[in-house]
């Protein structure tokens, strides 16, 4: 649920509460319209509902990207986890294609993404704190895409990738120690 008062302050919308409070319940009438696609059925069904403290988008996660890339990046996490406790149990023969499974689901949630988050588009504070922590879920589940294909043998084919991570994220250690 997002509080109107968040809709306001994103968008920076005049300190007067009425009008504030006007402007988001005309700016979310054409959202339902839209996303409801001009249905005109009154919004009973609409996929974003109006509750006591805020406004909710009815939607499966299954639509929305960064749910997906999350799991993604969790699966892979766990398959890495036991690969790497198979190996410590000297039994790394049980399950030799762990890291191979990670690989995959790694590549395809780095596929989901398109760009820095909401790029092109004026953000105000709630999305920048948000575009900010986005930026660093991607960033971890390159780190361990990286660590993956290392684990993979692949060093010779991921040199160049890490070269262009570490010169567009030169604060981040992960790349370069992978890179070396």
């Amino acid at each position: 649920i997002v509080p109107a008062a968040t809709i306001s302050r994103e968008l920076a919308l005049p300190s007067s509460e009425s009008n504030a409070m006007a402007t988001v319940q005309t700016y979310l009438f054409e959202l339902r319209r839209i996303l409801d696609g001009g249905s005109g059925n009154g919004f009973r069904d609409s996929m974003l509902r109006t509750e006591q403290v805020g406004y909710r988008l009815l939607v499966d996660e299954d639509q929305i990207d960064v749910c997906r890339f999350d799991r993604l990046v969790a699966d892979a996490d766990r398959l890495l986890t036991e690969d790497r406790h198979l190996r410590r149990r000297g039994c790394p023969e049980q399950v030799p294609s762990l890291p191979a499974q990670a690989a995959s689901l790694l590549h395809e949630a780095v596929r989901l993404w398109r760009g820095k988050p909401f790029a092109g588009i004026r953000v105000g504070p709630v999305l920048e704190a948000e575009a900010v922590l986005l930026q660093a879920r991607w960033e971890r589940a390159t780190e361990l895409r990286m660590r993956t294909e290392l684990l993979l043998g692949r060093h010779r084919e991921i040199v160049a990738e890490l070269r262009g991570l570490v010169a567009e994220h030169a604060m981040n250690e992960t790349f370069h120690g992978q890179l070396m």
